[in-house]
């Protein structure tokens, strides 16, 4: 069972700084790393702080959407349009919005207080509005920016796509990088292939690029007994935030074989096995 620490990070709002759950970041390089170009090293520490924060919200809106189902009422809110993950100084809030005519509003909130998230239950409390209350002008951005970049995707490997907003700040641009993370409902499923990362800038709400993360759809099966997973990346070099981003959801070693050369995740470290001229 997972144990999640606090850690503090910038998302890029109003430059105040605003916590999430992470696990633990900016660990030493490891033996296998260390001797690898510089420009790799640093290649390998930012999939490795992206793999996390996607994990994080991730799991963070799913157990929001968790209470959400619990509740028949807000489960059968046809005002719903999607969620948003936002944090305060007192928890994580997973804010569930919908649209008037022109602006849009939040529903109900799910927070998950910090206290609880170094622990593995998590405390949740809702908060349902009544009469719906407006965005402030940053979420607004927020979530238009979100429904941007799943307007943006033309090809899917699932009829689920989960978004996930990581601050453009981290990937060197002002704004939002997108995840639109392919999804199913079979437990023992994992969808490798598939996954869609929209960039989207935040001054003029503009859809900078659409990047598919793997050159085609790849599912497989893992049960409770599976050793590891083995997967082939033919567009990257190394393997990438979403390697460690399933690495972490999956809680199995994922063994990558890229241009680069052999490549193992786990515990959300991306190592270096061999490169690709060895025998």
């Amino acid at each position: 069972m997972l144990l999640f620490c606090v850690a503090l990070f910038l998302v890029g709002c109003h430059g105040t700084k605003d916590r999430l759950a992470s696990l633990p970041a900016d660990s030493p390089a490891t033996e296998s790393t260390r001797m690898l170009p510089q420009e790799w090293i640093e290649k390998v520490r930012l999939a490795e702080e992206i793999g996390r924060r996607i994990f994080m919200e991730d799991v963070i809106a799913a157990k929001g959407a968790d209470v959400v189902s619990r509740d028949p009422t807000m489960r059968t809110d046809t005002r719903r349009q999607g969620w948003i993950v936002v944090p305060d100084n007192r928890c994580a809030v997973v804010r569930f919005f919908g649209k008037t005519s022109d602006e849009y509003v939040s529903l109900y909130d799910v927070c998950f207080t910090w206290d609880s998230m170094t622990g593995p239950t998590w405390k949740s409390e809702a908060a349902r509005h009544d009469p719906p209350i407006p965005l402030p002008p940053f979420q607004q951005n927020m979530v238009r920016a979100r429904q941007l970049a799943i307007e943006a995707l033309t090809e899917r490997c699932s009829d689920r796509y989960n978004p996930v907003m990581v601050p453009g700040n981290v990937a060197g641009f002002k704004g939002w990088a997108i995840y639109l993370l392919a999804a199913t409902t079979e437990p023992e499923d994992i969808i490798v292939g598939g996954h869609v990362r929209v960039d989207v800038s935040e001054d003029e709400l503009k859809v900078l690029q659409a990047s598919k993360l793997s050159k085609s759809c790849l599912q497989l099966k893992a049960t409770r007994d599976t050793a590891g997973i083995v997967v082939t990346e033919l567009i990257a070099e190394m393997p990438t935030e979403i390697h460690v981003y399933l690495n972490l959801v999956w809680q199995k070693p994922i063994y990558v074989s890229a241009r680069a050369g052999l490549w193992k995740v786990e515990g959300g470290k991306i190592l270096f096995v061999k490169d690709g001229k060895s025998d």
